[in-house]
């Protein structure tokens, strides 16, 4: 019996963030809950997270990151950077040695 090879991709949303229904969202559910607030759904630009990062307490960056390593591995540091520096304009870029 022959095993069928499946082609791994990451996971991510593909459609358009709506960020006036997540901060409909956002609101109802700080109101149930105290617990942070974290969005990464939909979140594939820098601009994209700026948008979304007043509304909720963290921003999690997952899938554009990995797909820059899968496609383009030599974009990936300077994509991280960007989100990095959006998400806090003060963040250090210096690497440790």
């Amino acid at each position: 019996m022959a095993l069928r090879t499946r082609q791994h991709r990451p996971t991510g949303y593909r459609g358009p963030l709506d960020v006036p229904a997540l901060a409909d969202f956002t609101t109802r559910l700080r109101a149930a809950s105290p617990l942070p607030v974290v969005s990464g759904v939909g979140i594939s630009t820098p601009a994209l997270a700026e948008r979304v990062a007043p509304l909720v307490d963290a921003v999690v960056i997952g899938t554009p990151v990995v797909r820059a390593l899968m496609t383009a591995p030599e974009q990936a540091p300077a994509l991280t950077t960007a989100f990095a520096q959006t998400l806090n304009p003060h963040a250090t870029t210096e690497t440790r040695a």
